[in-house]
């Protein structure tokens, strides 16, 4: 499994330069070796656990590995897979436990993708859920920073025993989840701006496409659960999450002119589905994705979004509440979330 250094170290570049303006020169970063489930973000820290980084990295190697995913990026009828059968339940959210839930994994956990254009599409791929989800880390930081309620956050995921309702935890990690669209959107923007065709990319369409497929991959990877309105989890179900997170995206697109029009975004999007409806078949192994696809259009969704709204708009330690400047001096902070 590769180092991953470089992730403290590129979060680092950040903090020491953007730090004091957004309240978090103090924070620091660390890879975890030992095992916990997910990321978690203190008031002056961020620790990320090697085993979920190192099942982030592995589904990206396999999805590339796979002939039938982004068929038309390098050459894939080289690579060895035809057909994967890898699950993730609830919670599954470290290399342990994919192992253990999906004992054909064994052999596979040293492939890389065969073909260089396929390879550096799998390492592309893990900086962008990567970087995502340091963010959404910041994002905590930030608000902790801000909370002299709690010193920290629980592990990322999880659920706690009690009924109590926990919108304002849930309003936190929306919150957080737009901390690091923005950012995310800023790094694209900069990619995009400054493109050159190179081993990974041939054209700007293509970060485009792989950058929002990240997201997609990254939210269903984060796989909690079937009920989308549950208020008693910490954290709000991934479809709640994902329709947040792809509206921001896009207004960056736009906003920064890297599609024309909502209509150029939509086809790309399109394109992503048609990536995406092939991972659930050919590396997820699911038989039937209609059920997964029509769950976009759940009603509860509107209503779930309306209470965040509510919660979000009222906690002033959030960052929806407390205007930042990103790299490309974009002022955040508006009076409609979502």
């Amino acid at each position: 499994m590769p180092d991953y250094s470089y992730i403290a170290q590129h979060i680092d570049r950040v903090i020491n330069k953007f730090g004091k303006n957004l309240e978090i020169e103090h924070c620091e970063v660390k890879i975890d070796e030992y095992s916990f489930n997910s990321p978690q973000a203190l008031s002056y820290g961020i620790q990320l656990p090697k085993q979920y980084l190192d099942f982030i990295n592995l589904n990206c190697n396999l999805i590339f590995c796979n002939q039938n995913i982004f068929e038309n990026v390098g050459n894939s009828k080289n690579e060895k897979i035809e057909k994967g059968n890898f699950a993730v339940n609830d919670n599954t959210l470290t290399i342990d436990q994919f192992i253990y839930l999906n004992k054909s994994l064994t052999d596979l956990l040293e492939e890389v993708p065969l073909d260089l254009k396929r390879r550096n599409y799998a390492v592309m791929l893990r900086h962008m859920i990567s970087s995502f989800i340091v963010y959404h880390e910041l994002g905590h930081v930030r608000q902790l920073n801000s909370n002299l309620r709690t010193s920290e956050i629980i592990i990322e995921y999880g659920s706690q025993t009690d009924d109590s309702l926990k919108w304002e935890e849930q309003a936190m990690e929306v919150d957080a989840d737009v901390f690091a669209i923005n950012w995310f959107g800023n790094d694209l923007f900069q990619n995009y701006n400054k493109f050159t065709p190179n081993a990974a990319f041939y054209t700007k369409e293509e970060i485009l496409l792989l950058a929002i497929y990240s997201i997609f991959l990254f939210f269903y990877l984060s796989n909690t659960g079937e009920e989308i309105n549950n208020p008693q989890k910490i954290h709000p179900h991934p479809m709640i999450r994902f329709e947040v997170v792809i509206n921001y995206l896009q207004e960056i697109a736009l906003t920064n002119e890297l599609v024309k029009d909502t209509q150029q975004f939509a086809k790309l999007i399109q394109k992503v589905l048609h990536e995406l409806d092939k991972t659930l078949t050919c590396h997820f192994n699911l038989s039937d994705n209609n059920p997964y696809f029509g769950r976009f259009y759940d009603p509860v969704i509107p209503y779930v979004k309306s209470e965040l709204q509510k919660y979000i708009q009222k906690d002033q330690t959030l960052n929806f509440n407390r205007p930042y400047s990103l790299v490309n001096g974009e002022k955040k902070g508006s009076d409609n979330l979502f």
